[in-house]
């Protein structure tokens, strides 16, 4: 047994504007397949990571939505999950409510409903260099009006999003911060 295996968290963030949202069977099995294939991920990883750095300050790492705050030890891996879904109804200019049909466009958008499933990994190439990569997988579909007769029509759009890739660099560090640089792609 190995004494200095760390600890692996998983991060699952999950918004829903829609408190009545009933998810559908499709969304069920898809948390439920992506749940699996994180644990295999934190199974696997568990004899190879070394989570050396202990953080005891709940200010340690910033809040989910922020990247790049930290470094990681050399040769550790972060694996984390994330998923967001997003409904919106109407148009606005600025806080005002405006109505359809929009004025001086053939086409008005009605509503959209997002799901997106983030998947990310951090790798410490050494103590000075860490590298990211986060991949979206979207669903979207978006309801219009066409202005001049009033016809509606949906349009679907799913798959991978743009795939972002970033490297921090330890430019300095003391007991009690750290100066980074940080690059994204």
């Amino acid at each position: 047994m190995c004494d200095d295996i760390g600890t692996i968290t998983v991060i699952v963030m999950v918004i829903n504007n829609d408190s009545g949202c009933v998810v559908d069977s499709f969304q069920k099995y898809t948390l439920a397949a992506l749940a699996g294939i994180s644990l295999l991920f934190i199974y696997g990883a568990m004899n190879k990571v070394r989570a050396e750095h202990l953080h005891e300050r709940p200010d340690s790492h910033a809040p989910i939505g922020v990247m790049g705050d930290h470094m990681m030890v050399d040769d550790e891996i972060m694996f984390t999950y994330r998923y967001m879904k997003m409904q919106m109804d109407g148009n606005r200019t600025a806080s005002d409510s405006v109505s359809t049909p929009l004025p001086g466009f053939m086409v008005s958008p009605l509503s959209m409903d997002m799901t997106m499933h983030m998947f990310g990994a951090m790798y410490a190439a050494s103590n000075e260099i860490t590298l990211s990569m986060m991949v979206p997988v979207l669903a979207i579909s978006m309801d219009h009006r066409v202005n001049m007769n009033n016809v509606e029509f949906t349009t679907e759009s799913e798959g991978a999003g743009d795939t972002t890739l970033a490297g921090l660099y330890q430019l300095t560090a003391s007991d009690n911060s750290n100066l980074l640089f940080n690059r994204i792609a």
